[in-house]
């Protein structure tokens, strides 16, 4: 197999590239593990942390989440009786047709 002497570990960020060793060989030829470079380029090392980590970070950041939208349906909520209620006090004539509406 062409890759038996690569190494990978989790967690890292690898390259492979491959390239011809031989190019006078004929090109009906049938290439052989021989025939090629392969090498691999390291991007990122491996990580030495387990993925267990991450939990307490989700687990953060999912309840600020929570309580910022839970305090700005609040803050929304209230503004838009605020808002209605000035509107309806602006124009009387849609009040006086809500009060006629319910009699």
């Amino acid at each position: 197999m062409l890759f038996d002497k690569i190494e990978m570990k989790l967690g890292g960020s690898y390259l492979i590239s491959i390239s011809v060793a031989d190019r006078t060989k004929p090109l009906g030829a049938k290439p052989t593990k021989d025939d090629f470079i392969i090498r691999l380029h390291t991007i990122t090392q491996e990580s030495s942390l387990h993925m267990f980590w991450l939990l307490p970070q989700y687990v953060i950041i999912t309840a600020g989440e929570i309580m910022f939208s839970i305090t700005g349906l609040e803050f929304s909520y209230s503004q838009v009786i605020q808002l209605e209620l000035n509107s309806e006090l602006r124009h009387p004539s849609k009040m006086n047709t809500k009060c006629r509406a319910q009699i």
